[in-house]
This record gives structure tokens, sequence and C-alpha cells, in this order.
């Protein structure tokens, strides 16, 4: 009968707790719509020649440039990159997906051992942390969004059904999603496996709950490109924070939707700072459960393309950093523009295979220039505004739409009502957090006091400064 916050006050009493945090429910961010015909024509994101899907005419050109990646690549040496599809489960039985899983070449399949000892049992092709068990694929009611979502990274060039944008990719199937969503625990457990197993990526269509640290320190963990779909809320993530595609981690790469004219689709998440750039999501044909094709569309089916254009990247050159994979998977957008990306993605583009591989056969890649010019600014704070009985010992915590830096401690000041003296602090930084901690031993109880962050006193990773901020508070006994 506890509430969540009540749950989770209860539990931090326990000395032997060092952290709580809720274990939140997320769920695909994808839309579905059956598709008339399983033909590589259907499959306007990776060549758009003005085709007609599902009754809406296309604009040329608004696409990856697939089919001119392929005849780059033809001749050329392109590894083989596993990608991580955490997500539900994947139907391994599609013929177009024959040949593209994963193999865990430590595991026997069947014999009911673990014999990498690795603490899962047969987990030849990935693992079912929703279930705990090795059955990957549960039912086409629950795990058609990882089959379509594989699809259209990975689908067979066999001259039947649709092609995916990688040909070198064998999928890691690695299901947390159910019928009714997945769990953060499962999430992570899910992330650390794709770490420990060797992938080499990660595609995440998924979204849901609140910040989590640990969710965020496995993410981080796994150091390499972590694909995610920006959500289907029609919202601005910079303001509104959407996980994970708000955690401001390195390797994150968060997609946006676009549609077959090349707006942004109208379910789609943006955001300048938050959202990194956009790719075909409207009407997507790909694999589905029982040897069928489906047109699904979301966020969910933009992220898989940008998966497919970074495996092809990375199996052409290995020898990459994940940080500079980023850059020109980031370049390649900023050099394909679209009006309506502009002021909604950090590059303002749509990805683009051809020009990521001609980014990578060339020169030294450096970052793209940013396009950011705004400037941080505060989203929550503890206490917040005009609190009374603020606990005289505790930190303040103030909260920013994105990370910052500190820039100049002397403009922030927490100053006791009728004094000009303002309280001595030490202030670090946690990310999006400003942790402000008096000195002393605590705050003089039943006192008013302002807590002022200055114009100029944190910056966010563009240089922006932060404009002045100030709140009041009470103290208690």
């Amino acid at each position: 009968g506890l509430t969540v916050a009540q749950a989770k006050a209860s539990i931090a009493f326990d000395a032997k707790v060092k952290t709580v945090q809720p274990n939140y429910i997320y769920y695909p961010t994808v839309f579905a719509e059956p598709a008339d015909d399983p033909y590589y024509g259907l499959l306007w994101g990776l060549h758009n020649n003005a085709q007609v899907i599902n009754n809406t005419a296309g604009v040329a050109d608004v696409d990856i440039d697939a089919p001119e990646a392929w005849a780059y690549l033809d001749g050329k040496v392109v590894e083989e990159v596993v990608v991580a599809v955490i997500d539900t489960g994947v139907d391994t039985r599609h013929p177009d997906l024959q040949g593209k899983m994963w193999i865990n070449s430590g595991e026997i399949a069947g014999n009911g051992k673990d014999d990498d000892g690795n603490g899962y049992v047969d987990d030849v092709h990935g693992w079912n942390f929703a279930n705990d068990s090795a059955t990957l694929f549960m039912g086409v009611e629950e795990d058609s969004h990882a089959t379509h979502v594989s699809g259209t990274i990975a689908a067979r060039d066999d001259q039947g059904g649709v092609i995916g944008i990688a040909p070198n990719v064998k999928i890691m199937s690695l299901k947390f999603l159910g019928a009714d969503g997945g769990t953060t625990a499962d999430a992570i457990e899910a992330t650390y496996y794709s770490k420990n197993m060797g992938a080499d990526l990660s595609n995440n269509s998924w979204g849901g709950g609140a910040y989590d640290a640990a969710l965020k320190a496995a993410i981080d963990s796994f150091a390499k490109p972590f694909i995610v779909a920006a959500g289907n809320s029609k919202k601005n993530i910079d303001r509104v924070a959407s996980y994970p595609a708000s955690y401001d981690c390195a390797n994150i790469i968060t997609v946006a939707a676009v549609d077959n004219r090349g707006a942004l689709a109208s379910f789609s998440n943006y955001g300048l700072k938050g959202v990194d750039l956009g790719a075909p999501s409207a009407n997507i044909a790909s694999t589905y459960p029982d040897d069928q094709y489906m047109y699904m569309s979301g966020t969910s089916m933009a992220a898989p393309h940008v998966t497919g254009v970074t495996a092809l990247l990375m199996g052409f050159k290995p020898d990459l950093t994940s940080a500079q994979v980023k850059d020109i998977v980031m370049q390649s957008a900023q050099a394909n523009p679209l009006l309506s990306l502009a002021g909604k993605t950090v590059t303002g583009g749509l990805v683009n295979v051809m020009k990521a591989l001609e980014l990578a056969g060339g020169a030294v890649v450096t970052p793209p220039p940013s396009s950011d010019t705004t400037a941080p600014y505060v989203v929550s704070s503890v206490p917040a505004e005009g609190a009374k009985n603020f606990k005289k010992a505790n930190n303040l915590v103030v909260s920013f739409n994105e990370t910052i830096s500190i820039k100049n401690v002397s403009a922030i000041l927490l100053t006791p009502t009728g004094s000009t003296t303002s309280v001595t602090l030490s202030v670090t930084t946690d990310g999006r957090q400003l942790v402000i901690d008096p000195t002393a031993a605590t705050l003089s109880p039943y006192t008013r006091y302002t807590l002022t962050i200055g114009a100029g006193a944190v910056a966010d990773a563009a240089g922006n400064p932060n404009a002045a901020w100030s709140m009041t508070f009470t103290t208690s006994r």
C-alpha cells in the first residue's frame, strides 16, 4: 500500500543499502500497420525515388543513400559487427534473418548447461531477461517489435522480402521487453550482458521511466555506440527529459523520426541539445514474425536506420574509436540537412551512410562544429522555491537541463535574509546537477535564505553561460 516515494524512503533507512531507486517500466516506441508487399521498393528510407508508400507519395532522395554505399563498398573488406538489439525478442526463424543471428561460440545449444560460465544457460543467440530463459521468441503479440528492428538493420540480401542496411551484422537478441513492457533492472542486466559478451554497438528502441543512475552507469560502462530512439511524445526533450534518450552519456546517439517527405514525423520527440539527428521512421517495411512483413512507424524505426549505418561504418573502418564513429555519423547528417530538423536536433540533418563512408575513408575526423547557442537553465531545485522546514544540515541541489561545468564559483551565493554576508560554500557538479554544500556544519534554524546562481556561474559543453537565477527557502529547527 506504499507509494513509490514512501517505499524508497523506507528502504533508504537500512544502513546496508547504498542507494535506492525505482525499477521503472519501459515500452517500445512504435506504431504498426500491415504491409502489402515485402519488396525492396518499399524501403524508401534506403532509397527514396518518390515512390508511394502506404498511400503517401515521397520526396526523392529523402533517404540514407544505401545503394550508393553498397556500391562504394563493392570489393572492399568489411568486417563482421555484432549489434545488441535490447528490445523484445527476435523471431530467429524468420527467412530474412537466417544466418544473421549472433552465435555464442562458447555455448552448446540445448544441453541445459552454462558451457561458457557466464551465468546464462543455453544463451546461444542472446538471452530473455524478462523471463530469465534462453527462449527469445514468445509469440507474435510479444516479440514483433525487435523482429522488425532487426530486419531494418540486417535482413538478408536473398532476392526476397526486404534487405537490411548492414549485411555485415550479426544480431545479439537481448529481450527485456515483454507484453507489459520491461523493467530498469532487466535493461541494466541486458546492457552489461552486451558489454561482457562483446557486442560492438547497441540498438535501443524503447523509453519510459525517470532518470536512473544505475542504468546510466551501465550505458557509460558499455562505452561503445548506444543508439537510442528519441521517443514518440511530440515533446522537446531538452525541456522535458525522456530516458534513456536524455542521458548525457558520451556514447549515446539519440534519433528523431522523419517521414518520406522529409518532415519531422508528427509523433517524434526533438531537442536542439538532446536529439542528435533524424532518420527514416514513418511507414517502414521490415521483417515481422511468422514469415511476414509489416509497416511500422515510430522513433523505434528511426534508431535501427542509424544502427545499420553505424554498423556498416564500423565494419568498414574497425580501427575507429567510438568517439570517432559518433562524430562521423553526426557529420553525415550535418552534410544532409533537412529544413524540418533545423533547430530541432544537434545536426539539423538526416543520417546518411554514403557520406559517413566517404568521411571515414578520408582525412582525420574532427567533431562537427556545434550549432548549440542555447544557454543551460534550471529545471528544478532541492529545496524548491518557497520551501519551508528545509533540514538545515542538508546540501542544496540545483538541476539543469543539460550537463554543466562551474565557471565562476564566486557567483554562487547563499545569503540569509537581512544579512550582507553569504554563507561559505563548497560547490561541485554531478552531470546536470550543481551540489551546494555549506561548509559550516548546519545552516541557522528558522532562517530564510536566498540562493543565487549568478549569470555565467556555469556553462554547458558548448560554452553557453547560464542566465542569473535565484530562489528562497526557510530552514527548520
